[in-house]
């Protein structure tokens, strides 16, 4: 079956389920061959029939007796030490694209919903390259979908690349898609700088590496419908394209849509870069060459700060580059033309909700309900993006005296030709003291409606 044909199927589906036709579901075709995994199959089994490619069917009852069970051959007796080797090491996972073959992953789902549940894994399926294990992974198009991936675990070394549900590694395919799944991970609490701890739900991971080629030109990444659980990790969501942008080469376009995560105590780590030396612990990350990518119609609740670690975190909902006139130099590169948009934080409590990095450019920011937030509603340092109709709730004191913030809008010293465009504060008949409510140290580099009376 061309890759063509499945992205046309693909795509029809998503226009009969936005028509509500009855019954539109994102279109499936099956590939062959068609397998079976159950509970009570073993770890060679379940490898070697991804391997195979084609379907692979997740059972929630056993194949001997029938009865309801689990999938516990990548779960440790002792998740919290880590593997002796490095072959223990590769035992902790399930591998996609050891040989080049498209496979769809898929969980045959009860009648109330529930999906087949796998615990335990440091990375319970790892695409693409792990040159450390041995694993020099294919481009390949996979679907992983209907699964449950419970607490990963931190049996992995180095513990930096653990606890994780979904990661992605320098090759992709023309199309990935990880949809319904649900993920439940409690991230490493015991590392006094945090800064081994990289757990994340679904991770992927493009950068520049000498044993792959770049992701196929004009690849598409979804991730939609899924529910993340988790705390102490550094993202809910993270994707990120470190390959440069060349002539004729159009990166992978990624949607995040209609996800739920629900996260506390988000950890950073160092490469995050923050404001004043501190690291960032992100819900949704979309970092380096990844223009045109959607997030949208995505939840978040909980409460997403870390008070006490040291370096300081600051916990973010939506991250779209790196902060500071310094993102260019970490690989980012221009992130143009991002829509993000329709998303609800507003039973959601961090440092920022949306931090807008120095590459991002002529982006839109709208229709996003947002809740209260200690440092600022968006820090933005990016330029010639507009933010338009977003509804903030929360106390939100503003920085006009005496009160001291936080306020709605933070545009920095680098940031330049930004909009603001019917902000609300709390209800629709409430509007925003523009000069109590937006800080811009541009020295009047951006177009904020009304904020010429407050220089």
């Amino acid at each position: 079956m061309s890759c063509v044909t499945r992205i046309a199927a693909y795509l029809l589906g998503i226009a009969a389920m936005l028509l509500g036709l009855p019954g539109a579901t994102l279109a499936r075709i099956e590939l062959e061959p068609v397998q079976h995994v159950y509970p009570d199959s073993t770890y060679q089994e379940i490898q070697q029939a991804i391997d195979n490619g084609g379907t692979v069917y997740f059972h929630r009852l056993t194949r001997l007796t029938g009865q309801y069970g689990e999938y516990d051959q990548i779960a440790s007796s002792t998740p919290d030490v880590p593997a002796t080797s490095m072959a223990a090491a590769r035992d902790k996972g399930f591998f996609i694209g050891k040989f080049g073959k498209d496979v769809d992953i898929i969980g045959i789902l009860a009648p109330n919903g529930s999906r087949p549940k796998i615990n335990g894994g440091t990375v319970v399926f790892r695409v693409g390259i792990f040159a450390r294990m041995g694993i020099l992974g294919l481009p390949v198009n996979f679907r992983i979908e209907n699964l449950e991936l419970a607490n990963p675990d931190m049996a992995d070394a180095p513990l930096m690349k653990s606890r994780i549900g979904i990661m992605v590694v320098s090759v992709l395919g023309a199309q990935s898609i990880i949809n319904n799944c649900k993920f439940t991970i409690i991230g490493k609490q015991t590392d006094p700088g945090h800064q081994n701890n990289h757990s994340v739900a679904i991770w992927y991971y493009l950068v520049n590496s000498s044993s792959a080629t770049p992701p196929v030109n004009g690849a598409r990444i979804d991730i939609t419908n899924n529910t993340v659980i988790a705390s102490g990790v550094h993202e809910g969501i993270h994707v990120d394209n470190y390959w440069p942008v060349t002539p004729g080469y159009t990166a992978p376009r990624t949607f995040v849509s209609n996800n739920t995560l629900h996260l506390r105590n988000l950890c950073g780590y160092p490469n995050q870069n923050g404001t004043n030396g501190a690291t960032v612990g992100a819900g949704i990350l979309v970092v380096g060459n990844l223009s045109d990518s959607i997030v949208t119609n995505n939840a978040i609740t909980g409460d997403g700060r870390s008070p006490g670690l040291t370096p300081r975190v600051e916990s973010v909902a939506v991250r779209l580059g790196r902060a500071g006139a310094a993102g260019t130099g970490s690989g980012d590169q221009s992130l143009s033309n991002v829509t993000v948009a329709g998303n609800d934080f507003s039973s959601f409590a961090s440092d920022f909700h949306l931090l807008i990095g120095s590459v991002v450019v002529g982006s839109t920011i709208g229709r996003n309900s947002i809740g209260p937030a200690d440092r600022a509603g968006v820090m933005c340092d990016g330029h010639d993006n507009q933010f338009v109709n977003n509804h903030f709730y929360g106390p939100y004191l503003g920085w006009a005296p005496p009160a001291s913030g936080p306020g709605l809008f933070w545009f920095t010293t680098i940031s330049s030709n930004n909009t603001v465009e019917a902000t609300k504060l709390n209800g629709p008949s409430e509007g925003a003291d523009i000069c109590g409510q937006v800080l811009d140290e541009s020295v009047a580099a951006n177009n904020i409606r009304g904020y010429e009376k407050c220089r």
